[in-house]
């Protein structure tokens, strides 16, 4: 292990401090290019399920979907070819690129330095085309490899901290290898890890949708119990996020009889497979704040949304208002299929209607047991604009739950934030930014380190939802997670235990001549 100074168990505060860039004293590091993880995990010779390569995707509403999730529901079954479509809209290759001698497949979802370290297990209790089991979803097949050929949802029901959903039939288990990421950014990459598994949390839920059913997201589980049944070797890759498909009991002449039988321990051959290099390094502070994190969270939750305010109220509130946002035809699949992070910013205003709908975007409280237990996203958000039609330049604060902006003091402050963001200049001809913010210290108290994982996945799925809105709005997006943290807590007037998590940048593009 290497960075001794870091404590054996850090807290989620005590992680982000530890972790934080400052200007005057950058770390030295070298990416070895000799050693670049793999991008994809490599399973001994397992039983192999192909998924369906030619299915027809239809078109859908890209609005209908995010904002009404319920408006393609009423199948209310998943079969072998709806979840084909699920995953190749959710993780499917949307584009190839040579660069540096390498070959990088970009994903339907952004990731920190297009390293991917997000995984998807299925836990099935027997669909049309799918027999009961535990698979391990293979991008770079479009396959299934099968881990376990017995019905395991009971016993991923045992790992929950809540009762899960009596009719989930199918489960989708999140996972990050954690060197995928440590590999650039070392220490700091779990911050990375927890993002890019909101993102893509973000683009499972809205691709279930797409294809008609209901689902719910799960934070809270027993990270040791639900590593096992899945294989996963905790110094390596952890599991961060269930998504249950929820279901008809009895469906297509099947029926759910799971029995919470102890099942054997995968083989060390299968649990070796989170090993993506021949040469690993470890971090303290990462092993630190990840099995800080995967105790059980408190009994207990904020006292109310005032002890996660980050920032203060504004002089007056301003709601979006639906005759404000643009009515704009997106096809959901196009826009998943055809989304980039996009920085060739110009310095046009963004319309008004298509920020409104942005802003509408990200006023849908992720849905998460933390939110629906709370009501409440443990996420701040703010923004600052450059360039938005009928705004006033400044840092503007955004109440999710109300849908109301408010100013809270003018000023051109999106080139100074880009230099904050090391020095990436090209972010000031974006026409807004989008802040992720939270109390680190209000979340340590009330969910110990857990809570930073919520805030994190949370800031991801909100982050993942602006990548979306602006692909269906002809808009550049683009997500910073560098930044000299200090720096922007005072940008930003933030408390002492507030934090920027996340920033996205929005604006019109440059046209190509």
């Amino acid at each position: 292990m290497n960075e001794k100074s870091d404590s054996a168990t850090l807290n989620g505060q005590e992680y982000h401090d530890i972790t934080g860039y400052d200007r005057l004293h950058m770390p030295r590091h070298t990416m070895d290019w000799s050693n670049v993880p793999r991008q994809t995990k490599s399973y001994p010779v397992l039983p192999t399920i192909a998924l369906e390569t030619d299915v027809d995707l239809g078109k859908k509403s890209f609005w209908k979907i995010m904002e009404e999730p319920g408006s393609y529901s009423g199948i209310a079954t998943i079969d072998i070819q709806s979840l084909s479509e699920v995953l190749r809209l959710a993780y499917g290759y949307t584009a190839r690129q040579q660069s540096g001698g390498q070959t990088y497949l970009y994903r339907s979802v952004p990731s920190a330095g297009a390293l991917y370290p997000a995984e998807i297990y299925i836990a099935v209790g027997g669909i049309p085309g799918l027999p009961a089991g535990l698979f391990h979803y293979d991008i770079q097949e479009f396959s299934l490899k099968q881990l376990r050929g017995e019905d395991i949802s009971l016993l991923i029901a045992a790992t929950l901290a809540i009762p899960k959903p009596e009719n989930c039939w199918v489960s989708f288990i999140l996972s990050g290898i954690f060197f995928r990421s440590s590999w650039k950014y070392r220490k700091r990459a779990f911050r990375y890890v927890l993002l890019d598994t909101g993102h893509l949390l973000e683009n499972l839920v809205s691709s279930l949708s797409y294809v008609g059913v209901a689902c719910s997201v799960r934070y809270d589980f027993d990270d040791e119990s639900l590593c096992s049944l899945v294989g996963l070797d905790r110094h390596k890759e952890a599991g961060f996020a269930i998504l249950d498909v929820h279901l008809e009991k009895t469906w297509h002449g099947l029926e759910k009889t799971s029995s919470p039988v102890e099942p054997v321990a995968l083989g060390a051959g299968l649990v070796g497979a989170g090993r993506v290099s021949s040469r690993e390094e470890a971090y303290d502070a990462i092993e630190g704040i990840y099995y800080k994190s995967s105790e059980c969270r408190k009994q207990g939750k904020p006292s109310g949304r005032e002890s996660l305010v980050t920032l203060p109220e504004p002089r007056e509130w301003f709601p979006v208002r639906q005759q404000d946002v643009e009515s704009h035809g997106a096809d959901y699949a196009g826009v998943v299929q055809g989304r980039r992070s996009r920085r060739n910013f110009a310095r046009e205003p963004i319309p008004v209607k298509s920020f409104m709908r942005l802003l509408s975007l990200v006023g849908t409280v992720p849905n998460s047991d933390i939110s629906v237990e709370s009501m409440v996203t443990p996420v701040k958000v703010g923004f600052l604009v450059g360039h938005v039609e009928g705004f006033d330049q400044g840092f503007y604060r955004f109440a999710s739950e109300d849908r109301a902006y408010g100013l809270l003091k003018s000023g051109s402050f999106v080139e100074t934030m880009a230099g904050i963001c090391l020095d990436q200049l090209w972010l000031a001809n974006a026409g807004a930014l989008f802040l992720f913010m939270a109390n680190l210290k209000a979340l340590d108290d009330a969910y110990g380190a857990r809570g930073y994982r919520y805030a994190m996945m949370d800031a991801g799925i909100l982050g993942q939802r602006l990548y979306l809105g602006s692909a269906a709005l002809g808009l550049g997006c683009c997500g910073i997670g560098a930044f000299y943290d200090n720096e922007a807590r005072e940008l930003l007037d933030l408390n002492d235990d507030s934090y920027l998590l996340y920033l996205v940048a929005v604006g019109n593009i440059k046209k190509r001549k």
